[in-house]
């Protein structure tokens, strides 16, 4: 993987637990949520930490395994990477050791500060009051869903904050890419073989709220070329125009 990675990541260990969860058969639910954030264009929309907490569901499965991805769409394609993790109540109470009723509540709390520190750390390394030349979308987007088919998380969750205007070597959204089908756009990115052969049981949103009638047609056409490919190999893909949590 070419990135830079940046670990945030919980540190809840492992040991003795009571005789309820050490007996306990069944696995725990797990999810990882990525966001990936296009820092290529000023205009868009920015994710956030209170929007991404809102897609981990603690309250109603707090015994569940999380995982947080956050990276950065921008002019390079090798960006820093910043995970979170939290393990699932079996293994956090393991290191529960003076039997804390609180504990698994604390260790929840825990992994959204870190969440918080990420975005924080995210935004301070990154210039979103900026318009770079060029934008590696596809290579990022190859990547992120190479991380995810790794994971072995029960639900996984892509969620990318871009206009998804390449302007790369992969091809041209402002140029090139207008005077083609999708289709053949799809064929395009399919040909450089970065992409996983199989995306099932991943979800991909796209959220984007356009400028107006000529970026809106920009983003439909490249939107549709994802789509279509990605769709392809067992992704569900979903786009909108907000930030808000519940169409995921």
């Amino acid at each position: 993987m070419k990135k830079l990675i940046v670990l945030c990541s919980l540190i809840i260990g492992l040991t003795n637990c009571n005789s309820f969860k050490a007996n306990r058969i069944e696995k725990e639910h797990s999810e990882i949520i990525a966001i990936v954030a296009d820092v290529t264009n000023k205009r868009l929309i920015w994710p956030s930490a209170t929007a991404t907490l809102s897609m981990f569901r603690c309250d109603e499965q707090p015994d569940e395994a999380c995982t947080f991805i956050l990276t950065a769409i921008s002019n390079k394609q090798i960006n820093p990477v910043f995970s979170c993790i939290l393990p699932d109540a079996t293994t956090t109470e393991k290191r529960n050791y003076n039997d804390d009723a609180q504990f698994r509540k604390k260790c929840i709390l825990t992994f959204y500060h870190q969440i918080g520190n990420a975005y924080r750390n995210f935004y301070s390394m990154f210039d979103t009051t900026q318009t770079l030349d060029h934008s590696e979308v596809f290579a990022t987007l190859s990547s992120t869903l190479h991380e995810l088919v790794a994971d072995s998380s029960d639900e996984k969750i892509l969620v990318m904050y871009s206009d998804l205007l390449e302007k790369s070597s992969y091809g041209n959204a402002y140029t090139n890419f207008t005077r083609l089908p999708v289709s053949t756009i799809a064929e395009r990115f399919n040909a450089t073989g970065l992409l996983p052969n199989s995306l099932k049981g991943i979800t991909v949103v796209v959220v984007y709220n356009t400028t107006g009638r000529a970026d809106d047609a920009r983003f439909i056409r490249m939107y549709s070329a994802y789509k279509l490919l990605l769709e392809q190999r067992g992704a569900i893909v979903k786009e909108q125009a907000n930030n808000d949590a519940d169409g995921y």
